[in-house]
C-alpha cells in the first residue's frame, strides 16, 4: 500500500534514509536504488526530489551543517554570556566532544576527510553572520569598532578549518593554542571609535 506524504516530510525523509545510509555503508557504496529500497518506496521518488546522489548529499550536508550550529548559534546570541564565555564554551564543546553530532561518524573516518572539509566551509558560512554580529556588539559595548569584521571573522572560522578537519582530533594543546590565536586575533582587531 502506497503511503503519501507532504513533500517536505518526504525531503526529510529521503535526507535522513541517505545520510543514515552513508554513515553505515560509505558514500561510494550506497545508490540512490539502496536509499530507496532502504525507505520501500521506488527509485524514481529519490529522483523527484533530488535529480542525483551528489546534489542530495549537498543538500543533507546543508541541512546537517544547519544541525552542527544550532548550539553554537544559540550560545553566540546568549545575552547573559560575555564574548569570552561564549567562544570557551565553543571551543571547550570542540574538546569534549559535547555536541553528539548525528553523523559524526561519517564525517571523521579518515577515507571521509573531503567531505569533512565541505562540511566546515558550510559550518563558517554559517556561523560567520552570527559571530559578525557578536563581534560587532563586543566592540561597540566598549567604544570600539571593529576593523574588518568580514576579514577578522573569515580568519577565525576558515582558518581553524585544517586542524579541526583532519581525521585525528586536535590534542587539548592544539586547541587551547587555536583558542589564544583567536583572542589575539579579536583583540587586534579593533580600534577606537
Amino acid at each position: 500500500m502506497r503511503v503519501s506524504k507532504a513533500p517536505e516530510e518526504r525531503k526529510q525523509e529521503i535526507l535522513r534514509t541517505a545520510m543514515r545510509l552513508f554513515t553505515q555503508q560509505g558514500y561510494e557504496n550506497t545508490s540512490m536504488r539502496d536509499i530507496a529500497r532502504e525507505m520501500n518506496v521506488v527509485q524514481g521518488l529519490c529522483y523527484r526530489y533530488f535529480d542525483s546522489k551528489q546534489k542530495l548529499f549537498e543538500e543533507a550536508m546543508d541541512t546537517y551543517a544547519e544541525e552542527c550550529c544550532a548550539s553554537f548559534i544559540r550560545v553566540l546570541h546568549d545575552p547573559g554570556l560575555s564574548l569570552e564565555e561564549k567562544l570557551d564554551w565553543m571551543f571547550e564543546s570542540i574538546k569534549q566532544d559535547g555536541l553528539a553530532l548525528r553523523y559524526e561518524e561519517f564525517f571523521h573516518k579518515p577515507e571521509n576527510e573531503d567531505f569533512h572539509r565541505q562540511l566546515a566551509m558550510r559550518l563558517c558560512e554559517k556561523l560567520k553572520p552570527h559571530l559578525i554580529q557578536e563581534l560587532n556588539r563586543y566592540a561597540q559595548a566598549r567604544g570600539k569598532t571593529l576593523k574588518f569584521p568580514s576579514v577578522t571573522v573569515d580568519l577565525i572560522t576558515y582558518g581553524q578549518i585544517a586542524p579541526l578537519s583532519r581525521s585525528v582530533k586536535p590534542s587539548d594543546a592544539e586547541l587551547d593554542e587555536l583558542k589564544r590565536l583567536v583572542y589575539a586575533l579579536i583583540e587586534q582587531s579593533f580600534t577606537p571609535e
